[in-house]
């Protein structure tokens, strides 16, 4: 009996100290090169663009994982007005976050979306849909890529299950 107890005991102490590891806050200092593109349009130019992510990433025990930090945008050809405020953003089942700034100035309040945010590998790779997007005609910014082809590569993967088998172009 003492030994059930004790490797019970033993059991419950390793399932809340693993827990505690799963869902540990992260730091994230990542600087990506990446590349802007239209979805919808094969031949449209490409914009060189680089990712700064700081701050901070955990996830909950469903996997569910949040981001706190600023995300910094420089080359983009519609820059983020909000690119110095922090950001939290809280990512759904199917790896979607919105990109929402909320805060006062003046006196007053201001809330503004900048986009949708993919993000995988602790923001390792990241695919930002800028805007009012739609695959068929879509600013879209992935990184890591260095051209258009790795981009596409990057942007289905981190958002196969919320595309339900539909191909970017």
């Amino acid at each position: 009996m003492r030994r059930a107890a004790t490797a019970a005991g033993a059991v419950a102490l390793l399932a809340v100290a693993g827990g505690g590891w799963y869902m540990a806050p992260r730091p994230v200092r990542e600087t990506l090169a990446g590349v802007q593109y239209r979805t919808g349009h094969p031949g449209a130019r490409t914009v060189r663009v680089t990712v700064a992510v700081r701050g901070t990433v955990w996830r909950a025990l469903d996997g569910a994982q949040t981001f706190r930090g600023i995300l910094r945008l420089t080359g983009a050809t519609r820059p983020n007005p909000d690119n110095d405020r922090p950001l939290t953003v809280h990512f759904g089942p199917d790896g979607l976050g919105v990109m929402a700034y909320a805060y006062y100035t003046d006196g007053r309040g201001i809330v503004r979306a900048y986009g949708v945010l993919f993000a995988g590998g602790g923001l390792r790779d990241i695919v930002i849909l800028v805007g009012n997007w739609s695959a068929a005609d879509g600013l879209t910014i992935a990184a890591p890529a260095t051209g258009r082809r790795q981009a596409l590569r990057v942007s289905s993967a981190l958002m196969k299950r919320w595309l339900n088998g539909y191909v970017l172009h």
